[in-house]
């Protein structure tokens, strides 16, 4: 009896030992280079396949999970790159990169609450990474939580003036969009001034600039920015946009009308044109075009810059491979 049962104990030993994951770290090493310098060179496909296979050689490595997270993402299964990103936490929760980036991948989505949520974790083990406040304050401005998106900057200003760290330019650009939607245009052009000092403003910011000078009636301004200025960063349709808020403004309806159907046949992109053109008398679809947001504020913006961002970073390699699970 004591033989039948030391023979069985072995057999289910073995069987244990058959069914649990593999930790061959010489295997998974040469896998992760592979799929690394393939996720570097945009080869996804096969990218996902060789961080696959160095999972099934070692599945205890957080960076092993991230990476594959970030193939996901750039294939835009995006709900697969969560998933691997969660499993990364799992392995390693003290691991703000990864909170950041589940954080950009939700704001991508458009779930703000969720990356708000990951957002403030990320921060909280790292309070060096301001730039995490500012992508918290955009999500705040999305929902359109206005007051808590001012909290938000001004714990930016409290924690860079601590740290003794430059205001940087995405955070003039987060202020100015925040005074935008809440009304405050002069501000909004002092934010832009600064900011466009640090860095070259995109279409986004350029548009919002621009209406800044037209809502403070600083039309002159605003018509020299469009067509002269910053004519480079807009699309046609913005710059005759423009030229047709300019000309109403200035009680001038006949090149009003024409500039605002330039606008239009161009497909413009900016709402507040589609409601001119309503003012204006013109017969149209009372629907917006399905490429054409509902708020002046987005019009040009890009959602997947953050997690183009996150994801497009340097992972360090084998020897972050080695300590990630850590």
């Amino acid at each position: 009896m004591k033989i039948i049962l030391t023979f069985i104990t072995a057999l289910l030993l073995t069987a244990c030992a058959g069914n649990s994951p593999r930790h061959n770290t010489a295997y998974a090493l040469k896998y992760y280079s592979r799929a690394l310098d393939a996720f570097r060179q945009k080869n996804y496909d096969n990218a996902l396949d060789y961080i696959n296979k160095t999972i099934e050689a070692n599945n205890r490595i957080a960076g092993y999970f991230e990476l594959k997270g970030d193939i996901l993402a750039r294939l835009g299964n995006f709900s697969a790159a969560e998933e691997a990103f969660t499993d990364a936490l799992t392995r390693r929760s003290h691991y703000d990169g990864v909170l950041e980036k589940l954080g950009d991948l939700n704001f991508a989505q458009k779930k703000f609450k969720q990356a708000v949520d990951y957002y403030q974790k990320a921060f909280a083990q790292n309070n060096k990474k301001l730039k995490l406040l500012l992508k918290s304050a955009e999500a705040h401005v999305q929902l359109r939580h206005y007051s808590i998106a001012k909290n938000v900057l001004n714990d930016y200003r409290n924690f860079s003036k601590k740290q003794k760290v430059k205001k940087s330019a995405l955070f003039f650009a987060e202020h100015a969009r925040l005074m935008f939607e809440t009304g405050k245009y002069f501000t909004v052009i002092t934010d832009l001034k600064a900011g466009e000092r640090r860095a070259r403003l995109n279409r986004n910011l350029v548009l919002i600039y621009i209406q800044s000078f037209y809502n403070t009636e600083q039309l002159e301004e605003g018509y020299s920015m469009a067509t002269e200025v910053y004519r480079p960063f807009l699309k046609p349709a913005d710059v005759h946009y423009f030229r047709a808020l300019y000309y109403f403004n200035m009680k001038n309806e006949k090149d009003g009308r024409t500039q605002l159907q330039l606008a239009l046949k161009k497909g413009c992109t900016i709402p507040d044109a589609y409601r001119m053109q309503r003012q204006s008398g013109v017969k149209q679809d009372d629907r917006l075009p399905e490429d054409v947001v509902k708020r002046f504020l987005n019009v040009g913006y890009d959602f997947n810059a953050f997690l183009d961002n996150s994801i497009g970073e340097k992972h360090s390699g084998k020897k972050d491979a080695r300590t990630a699970g850590s």
